[in-house]
């Protein structure tokens, strides 16, 4: 008894090439989307360039600057305070130039650990 053909099915030029680039978009999201959170490394940031005002142990030395231990100013997203290390805020200076985006993401990360 022959076997039943299958039919193939029908080829779409479009569908040849879309697969590649769908890996590789996904590929970039992902990889933007992982954000670095070492926050040892957030530590020595911190040391180097905030506790002169946030104190060491993330009680503020200087007046009108938050208070990390209590939580204040940690209430925000990761994106705002992106934008407030980059770009400054009040009294506080922008570190944009200074610091790497891995370096602002691990600050972050570690400074959220200061709350009580």
């Amino acid at each position: 008894m022959p076997r039943p053909r299958l039919r193939e099915p029908k080829s779409n030029p479009n569908m040849n090439c879309s697969c590649p680039v769908i890996i590789i978009l996904a590929g970039l999201l992902w990889s933007a989307a992982a954000p670095a959170q070492d926050i040892f490394a957030g530590r020595g940031v911190y040391e180097n360039h905030c506790a002169s005002c946030h104190g060491p142990d993330g009680r503020a030395t200087m007046p009108s600057t938050p208070h990390f231990i209590d939580g204040m100013g940690l209430y925000a997203s990761d994106s705002d305070l992106i934008r407030v290390i980059r770009f400054g805020k009040n009294l506080m200076p922008g570190y944009d130039r200074a610091l790497k985006e891995s370096e602002i993401l691990n600050v972050i990360s570690y400074v959220r650990t200061l709350r009580r």
